[in-house]
């Protein structure tokens, strides 16, 4: 039933008149529109409370902007929704975040003034459009597909001060006005967050930086070190791409072996060492992996590299140091850097023998199977003996810093 009959059937019952009735009909249907109002507001708070609650709470900007992303998505019914961030590498806008991209979507990259997003990021201005499809800006994701004809599109830059980072995109069949006033709501949140991440990657880089330089110097100090930890990280990486570990695993093995000796920065004096350690030296070089944790545990970016700084000493066999695990209870990333570590060793010189040849190098390598290091891995780091010989051949003539 209604409205209308309702309230003429409470009016008759009352024995309000016609105009009393009608004035009455209209006063239900305003406060009908009000509390209908009311309801949509106390939702729209709701979410974007929420979406507020699920940024600042998450460790991980990334994986939380994900999070509000597929809430987004769900909760105003939007076929697609990205963060799009500019960056400098690639000259151009790239995927932060998305829910609803296909993974081709997700690696499009738009440069500015390229498209709706490209044109809303070099203009710093919101753009919108009902028919996506038949708008000459819009750009299809960089693919041949009409799917966008009818939608609505919107793009928002993300703004923080006078910095534009990026933009928000949205794409559904319709985009009423209180859902383009949640995602203003959205992005004006989630910007000063981005910019804070963008200054913290910034300034993690800047680090990760000074101490690749502090162990680069330090290992110049000594000709049989010169180059080590170079060498050690494109070994790691040849290790990983054998593996085909993925791009993210990859990352993460490349800050790992680059600073696995960065202990050693405690201890200059045995590391610029011509000649043989004394008992006690040795003793205390051994103290590196431990030192070396120290030096990176309260660097998030670099928590995930501790394993192989701690652990790339420990042994298959378990006579190794720090003296904690054996066999596969040593985590992968620090066997990696063991065998690469290892074999930058054999084939480098030392102050009592010259290089070895690469025959004798891969011959040492794999008594080493099992005993030092992983036989799994040794046998994959050596199952294409060409490659690996002229890769080391290039390493070996390779120039590093200092």
């Amino acid at each position: 039933m209604n409205v209308k009959k309702v309230v003429e059937m409470v009016g008759e019952d009352r024995g309000f008149t016609n105009f009393e009735s009608e004035e009455l009909l209209y006063k239900t249907i305003e406060n009908e529109k009000l509390r209908n109002l009311i309801d949509t507001l106390s939702s729209t708070l709701k979410l974007q409370s929420n979406v507020i609650q699920k940024l600042i709470s998450g460790r991980d900007l990334q994986a939380s902007t994900a999070k509000v992303l597929g809430l987004l998505k769900k909760r105003l019914k939007l076929d697609e929704i990205a963060v799009l961030l500019y960056e400098e590498e690639k000259g151009g806008l790239t995927v932060f975040a998305a829910a609803g991209l296909t993974p081709r979507k997700k690696k499009a990259v738009f440069h500015p003034g390229e498209g709706i997003s490209g044109r809303a990021f070099l203009f710093k201005k919101t753009l919108f459009t009902e028919r996506a499809g038949s708008d000459p800006r819009f750009m299809n994701w960089l693919q041949n597909t009409s799917e966008y004809r009818n939608k609505s599109f919107i793009a928002i830059p993300l703004i923080s001060g006078d910095t534009v980072l990026g933009v928000l995109t949205a794409t559904a069949d319709t985009l009423p006005t209180i859902y383009l006033n949640i995602l203003q709501v959205f992005a004006s949140t989630l910007s000063p967050l981005l910019h804070l991440l963008k200054t913290k990657l910034q300034q993690e880089q800047q680090y990760y930086n000074m101490i690749q330089k502090l162990i680069d110097v330090s290992e110049a100090l000594n000709p049989v070190f010169r180059g080590h930890s170079h060498r050690v990280n494109r070994y790691s990486l040849y290790l990983a791409d054998k593996l085909k570990m993925s791009e993210e695993k990859k990352k993460i093995i490349h800050h790992g072996s680059r600073l696995h000796d960065v202990g050693k920065l405690a201890m200059m004096d045995i590391v610029k060492k011509h000649g043989k350690l004394t008992k006690r030296e040795y003793e205390i070089l051994k103290l590196h992996p431990v030192l070396g944790e120290q030096f990176v545990r309260d660097f998030d970016f670099l928590v995930p590299a501790i394993p192989m700084i701690k652990f790339h000493h420990e042994r298959y066999d378990g006579t190794g140091y720090p003296g904690m695990y054996m066999g596969e209870e040593i985590p992968l990333n620090a066997r990696i850097v063991s065998v690469a570590d290892v074999y930058d060793a054999i084939t480098g010189s030392r102050h009592y023998r010259k290089p070895l040849s690469f025959e004798k190098a891969v011959k040492e390598l794999s008594n080493s199977s099992g005993s030092q290091l992983d036989p799994y891995l040794v046998e994959v780091f050596l199952s294409d003996l060409n490659e690996l010989k002229d890769f080391t051949e290039e390493l070996k003539q390779k120039r590093f810093p200092y």
